[in-house]
């Protein structure tokens, strides 16, 4: 409750309908927003027309609500979102990545240490599994999908009269179902239709030719329906796949299993009596002819023939022939039935037929709806296990990308501190592309501002964007990728490239940049690289100079990465630490041979320095002389009262 307005109605695109749904799905808006601080998210993507995009944009917005961000330029922002992708990139659900572009900003030591330590144990129980079989298998999580709600005119419910209708119209039935009374929907009953009787007394079954299973207005859905729910299997039957197989790659339990040992959707379909009668009809004749192969009347069989229009052998042979075409069908579809007319020649009883199937494609519909209610009973029954398995999967899926992301950068816990300070440490973008070289570096204590120096692509923007990474990620409750660490609490971060073009337009923000996080209150780190060419040299050293002196009387930190370290400390008061990172030569090829590990208290040689001494070496006569008088100048090395303290 913010100014007498809850917080829900406070932020952008939240109306009064969506906060009450909100309320009522956690019980008080003080339970969503501790539900939002953990992102105990179950309720919330419950809601119905919330869409998980959108419910996570709240969640983002009530946890930054009154939590100042941590970067506080642009690049600095760049930086965490960089780390944000990286991060992100090792889940494996929609839910799991979402999750992870939240993770919260902390400020207590404590926190940051117990959540380390989580991600630690993450990733002890992350290296004992299959990862790549356990990644697949997250994969295919997803939402549950619920059928689609389409009405059937094959499925009829019987009903009293119209208040029993009207009850079952108001449980939503009819988008199932065809719903009536008997004498409203007899004439209609299509030929396959099963009916649902819920009338009181019950209908006769001689009344209709279609199957009648007894059942009432308040039965479940799945009773009356039991598609519905097979339909739901089907939809989802990857990700409860995989749920079973996750149980089993990580030694737990899941009631996945019984959802898939419940049979499929049973066919609803006769027992084929017409192609079994087919062949019967094929064997009695076979038999019939291999009798009357040898047939032969005597006289006195003639007259009898002639007389009653049989013998006594003939009978015997139809007898056997209708005989042989009864074990067909009996060996066929389980029925003894007789589908031959009786007189000869053999002929199959169209209507005899037509009236088994019709009885038999009954009792198989029934076979089948009574198949299915027991199906669907299974997946009904397993349902809201699986929707909680389901939802700490999700919550795995973190973890798991958390303990994999620890396992893959080596990350260690760093320590709270006043100082930044790392032992063999690794750039994570760097990391990515290939090999990269670890570093150790530090500043403050008795050094709060630090200059750097050294050659062309020597490695000193990444030792700025390894400090600032080293920070979010401890400020995240996250190790870093660092043999040892210390990273202060801070305020703010603020990290400062290099602006090009000098315009009046990019110094004033440049100055706007610099200054005014030093009057506010709050620990702060301030990361500069070779900012000097927003302006004239002689401007920028001075500026730069206030900036340090001032970064140091109030108890920031700084770095500041300068090609001109000799024009900046002519400026500066306070004594302040130079750093280099050598460029130790060059090869044939005029490429540069770096040593990327910054030399604390070491005035770093240039690139130009490099190359003007390897042309020195080649040139001959008056050239060479000239090019020794330039060097000498490098040898002079920063003004003497500006040198590195020890």
């Amino acid at each position: 409750m913010k100014n007498g307005q809850p917080l829900l109605l406070q932020l952008p695109g939240i109306g009064p309908s969506l906060a009450r749904k909100i309320t009522q799905a956690f019980g008080s808006e003080e339970a969503f927003q501790a539900a939002c601080q953990d992102l105990q998210l179950a309720p919330l993507l419950a809601i119905e027309g919330l869409s998980e995009r959108r419910a996570f944009q709240i969640v983002h917005e009530v946890r930054s609500a009154g939590v100042p961000p941590l970067p506080a330029t642009d690049r600095a922002r760049d930086i965490q979102r960089e780390l944000e992708e990286l991060i992100e990139s090792y889940a494996n659900t929609t839910h799991g990545k979402r999750y992870l572009r939240l993770l919260p900003t902390l400020r207590d030591a404590e926190e940051i240490e117990a959540s380390a330590k989580r991600v630690l144990e993450w990733r002890r129980r992350v290296e004992a599994l299959d990862r790549p079989a356990v990644a697949r298998q997250l994969q295919r999580l997803g939402p549950l999908r619920e059928p689609g709600r389409l009405p059937s005119t094959r499925r009829v419910l019987l009903v009293d009269d119209e208040e029993s209708e009207m009850e079952a119209r108001s449980r939503g039935l009819d988008r199932w179902l065809r719903i009536g009374t008997m004498s409203a929907l007899a004439s209609d009953l299509p030929d396959d239709a099963l009916v649902l009787d819920a009338t009181s007394e019950g209908i006769d079954d001689a009344g209709t030719e279609a199957p009648v299973v007894r059942a009432r207005v308040s039965d479940p859905l799945w009773k009356l329906v039991p598609g519905s729910s097979l339909e739901f299997l089907r939809l989802n039957r990857g990700c409860i796949e995989a749920l079973a197989e996750l149980a089993r790659l990580t030694g737990g339990a899941s009631r996945a299993g019984e959802i898939l040992d419940a049979p499929a959707d049973a066919a609803i379909d006769g027992t084929k009596i017409r192609e079994a009668a087919a062949r019967a009809l094929a064997a009695a004749q076979a038999e019939l002819e291999k009798r009357l192969g040898s047939f032969s009347l005597s006289g006195l069989q003639v007259l009898e023939l002639l007389a009653h229009g049989s013998s006594k052998l003939l009978d015997e042979a139809s007898d056997a022939a209708a005989q042989a075409g009864r074990a067909v069908m009996k060996a066929e579809i389980g029925l003894l039935l007789d589908p031959f007319e009786p007189q000869l020649p053999l002929r199959l009883d169209e209507e005899l037929l037509a009236d088994a199937e019709r009885k038999a494609q009954s009792r198989a519909t029934e076979l089948a709806f009574r198949s299915n209610q027991e199906a669907a009973r299974k997946v009904e029954a397993a349902r809201p296990a699986l929707g909680a398995e389901l939802e700490r999967w999700f919550s795995f899926d973190v973890e798991f990308a958390l303990g994999r992301l620890a396992a893959d950068f080596d990350l260690r816990p760093a320590s709270s501190s006043k100082r930044v300070k790392f032992v063999n440490a690794v750039n994570l973008r760097l990391r990515r592309e290939g090999p990269v070289q670890p570093v150790s570096y530090e500043v403050g204590h008795d050094n709060p501002v630090a200059v750097l120096t050294g050659a062309n692509s020597g490695g000193k923007t990444s030792v700025l964007e390894l400090v600032a990474q080293l920070v979010i990620l401890h400020h995240w409750g996250l190790p870093v990728p660092a043999e040892a660490a210390e990273i202060p609490i801070l305020q703010e971060l603020h990290c400062v490239a290099p602006v090009r073009g000098g315009d009046a337009g990019a110094f004033e923000s440049f100055l706007r940049d610099l200054f005014p996080p030093l009057v506010r209150p709050g620990a702060k780190l301030l990361l500069l690289d070779e900012v000097e060419n927003v302006t004239e040299l002689e401007a920028a050293g001075r500026i730069l100079g206030v900036f340090i002196d001032e970064v140091a009387r109030t108890g920031s930190l700084a770095v500041v990465v300068t090609h001109l370290p000799s024009e900046v400390l002519a400026h500066v008061k306070t004594k302040v630490r130079v750093d280099g990172i050598d460029a130790v030569g060059l090869d044939e090829k005029f490429n540069l041979i770096v040593d990327r590990q910054p030399k604390l208290n070491h005035w770093a040689r240039s690139t130009p320095e490099l190359i003007l001494r390897r042309v020195h070496s080649k040139a001959q006569g008056d050239a060479r002389e000239l090019y020794a008088r330039i060097l000498q100048l490098w040898q002079k090395g920063p003004p003497k009262a500006q040198r590195p303290g020890p």
